[in-house]
């Protein structure tokens, strides 16, 4: 019994949820909103950044645990 009212309040948001998707003026809502909020890249297309700086390329060194916060950084090879 308790494992039914979990799923039950589930099952009627998810039907509530689809019905209010299904009415063209929340329909239109929705799609505007994700229009102005997301952006769709495709493969292979060139990336612009939040801001619009440049991306500056540069090289890591990865540090491993011997070397801490106040530890001199490490030697370039």
């Amino acid at each position: 019994m308790a494992g039914l009212l979990l799923i039950v309040p589930g099952f009627l948001s998810d039907i509530a949820g689809l019905a209010l998707l299904l009415l063209p003026p929340v329909r239109s809502r929705v799609a505007r909103f994700l229009e102005r909020h997301v952006t769709v890249v495709k493969p292979g297309s060139t990336r612009t950044y939040p801001g619009g700086g440049p991306v500056i390329e540069g090289e890591a060194i990865e540090v491993g645990p011997e070397h801490g916060p106040n530890s001199p950084p490490p030697s370039l090879p």
